[in-house]
């Protein structure tokens, strides 16, 4: 089952050709091709073990594929120093580690290296950044905290915080609603769409619940065993035997009785 749903735009912000990329002697990717399109918001769906946290990694740069190639605005990725790609484009891991006794104003700061001497003090623009970036995810009140006094969620909004703070215009997010409340969960999802529609940023994320991905996503791919089978809106291929095929879980699958994108109900196994 491998489905094809939409015509791409020609503005092409990222893409793979023939991507094959193995772990530990296994093959995760199997030339796999994809092309990101400038300002749309790409959400990564599959079972655990599918493959779509090394794609992320490998169209970021920081898995090297064992063939094929990563092409940023058309130019080879290795081409790129990491200066010049970390301008372009911002990658969050699922676990990312720092110092616990890194404040969070000096994590945020931390996404500001592409644009700054690393032995100079930060600038006016950098400090207003970082001032703007707390304020979006009201973090203002625990900026001086320490890393190692934070909540699970605190952390991962600082994360995402240095993330904003790089100002790419690619998001590159794994999994960043995890260890949120759900309450955060939406402002953070809120958050990346308005990135997304007020300043045009491309985001590719990968995330777990369907539902948030039908309601934020404007192109889904599904991913099996290291393939796509499915590539489209999410009114396009949102359907039960669909998500059948990827998860093995039987749902219903119906609009939102308010808003236009589709709802996905798991049904008893």
């Amino acid at each position: 089952m491998n489905t094809r749903f939409q015509e791409h735009s020609p503005l092409n912000a990222l893409s793979a050709q023939n991507l094959t990329v193995s772990y530990k002697g296994t093959t995760v990717l199997d030339q796999l091709s994809l092309t990101l399109n400038a300002g749309e918001i790409c959400v990564l769906l599959g079972a655990n073990g599918c493959g779509k946290s090394t794609l992320l990694k490998t169209l970021a740069g920081v898995l090297t594929p064992k063939s094929g190639s990563v092409l940023l605005q058309n130019q080879a990725l290795d081409q790129y120093s990491a200066r010049q790609r970390a301008r372009q484009l911002a990658f969050l891991p699922q676990n990312p580690a720092a110092p616990d006794s890194l404040t969070v104003r000096e994590l945020i700061l931390l996404g500001r290296y592409p644009f700054r001497h690393p032995l100079l003090p930060a600038g006016k623009q950098d400090k207003a950044i970082v001032e703007e970036v707390l304020a979006q995810l009201e973090l203002g009140s625990m900026a001086d905290k320490p890393l190692g006094t934070l909540s699970g969620g605190q952390r991962q909004r600082a994360w995402l915080g240095m993330t904003l703070a790089q100002q790419s215009e690619i998001l590159m997010l794994d999994e960043p609603t995890s260890f949120l409340d759900l309450a955060h969960q939406y402002d953070l999802m809120q958050l990346i769409r308005q990135q997304n529609r007020q300043q045009g940023k491309t985001v590719i994320m990968v995330l777990h619940d369907l539902n948030q991905a039908f309601e934020f996503a404007d192109r889904l791919i599904f991913l099996r065993d290291g393939q796509i089978i499915a590539d489209g809106s999410p009114q396009q291929t949102a359907s039960s035997p669909l998500i059948h095929t990827v998860f093995g879980l039987q749902t219903l699958v119906m609009q939102h009785p308010e808003q236009n994108h589709p709802v996905c109900l798991p049904l008893s196994r």
